[in-house]
């Protein structure tokens, strides 16, 4: 990660990386990568992450940031090299992998998240129960464990969570938005 770091300073404006499209996690977490250690590149959309990773791997591209269960098949197939996972605490399924974090860019996270939502007006005993029954899929040991294998870290908890979660994170990306000047298409 650092020798890329390195590489991209060197080289402002003539390296691009690829994306889902634009106003995607890999397009906005690379806008702040590119923010937080000042380089410059130029930025290809493309129509889904499937075809922005097929443009890495063949080469018309110099990086891109992915979700792990999209790019597993293409780095377990020794197509893609993974450099570092953009979470602050290393995956269980590449744990020799550093984080974007300890590779020189701190403060660096990028997390994909999911979470159910219903209508506001939702009464407080119906959310408690579909809260409770999702968290109970979660937990479910068959479930967890597909979905860990898919490379999701597991989290659930009470609706506050997701709340607060999105308040932060539309807070964090509205900003890099912002200064990175990002319009989606």
């Amino acid at each position: 990660m650092e020798e890329l770091t390195a590489y991209l300073k060197s080289r402002p404006d003539k390296e691009s990386y690829a994306s889902a499209g634009n106003g995607t996690p890999g397009h906005l977490g690379t806008e702040m990568y590119k923010m937080m250690t000042g380089i410059k590149m130029v930025h290809i959309p493309y129509k889904g992450g499937a075809p922005a990773l097929g443009a890495l791997a063949g080469g018309q591209t110099t990086m891109s940031i992915a979700i792990l269960p999209e790019s597993m098949e293409l780095v377990n197939a020794g197509r893609l090299r993974p450099l570092a996972i953009t979470t602050l605490k290393r995956s269980p399924q590449f744990p020799n992998l550093p984080t974007v974090d300890e590779s020189g860019v701190p403060g660096f996270e990028l997390i994909s998240w999911y979470g159910f939502v219903v209508r506001s007006k939702t009464p407080r005993e119906i959310v408690a129960k579909l809260n409770a029954a999702f968290d109970g899929a979660l937990q479910d040991k068959a479930m967890h464990k597909k979905l860990t294998d898919m490379g999701f870290d597991v989290g659930g908890g009470k609706p506050e969570v997701l709340s607060n979660l999105m308040r932060s994170e539309s807070k964090k990306w509205g900003q890099v938005i912002i200064d990175a000047k990002v319009h989606v298409d």
